[in-house]
């Protein structure tokens, strides 16, 4: 019973791995750059498709999706990031960079 509750409070599980790259801890991680395509597609797939808001299929009342996926992946490096990144301190050894 509790863990159906949570699993309706919670995206799945998937989805909860793939926003671990909003935390530093990611970004110094080695092999992250491995895990960033599949994380960024499970994010894609969540977050950049319109939803069927309507219970009826009849309706067929979607909403527009959250995230803009073209703005998401190039994002991945962009200026919104780096400007943050002076005031963590943390550097990725593969791109030379400060991340987040």
């Amino acid at each position: 019973m509790m863990v159906m509750e949570l699993q309706s409070r919670f995206p799945p599980s998937e989805v909860m791995d793939a926003l671990s790259i909003v935390y530093p801890q990611f970004w110094i991680e080695p092999g992250h750059e491995d895990k960033l395509t599949c994380h960024m597609n499970t994010l894609k797939a969540k977050f950049c498709v319109p939803k069927q808001i309507s219970n009826t299929p009849l309706q067929n009342e979607t909403s527009p999706p959250l995230l803009d996926a073209a703005a998401l992946v190039q994002g991945g490096h962009g200026e919104q990031f780096r400007a943050c990144n002076a005031c963590i301190g943390l550097e990725c050894s593969s791109h030379n960079e400060v991340l987040v």
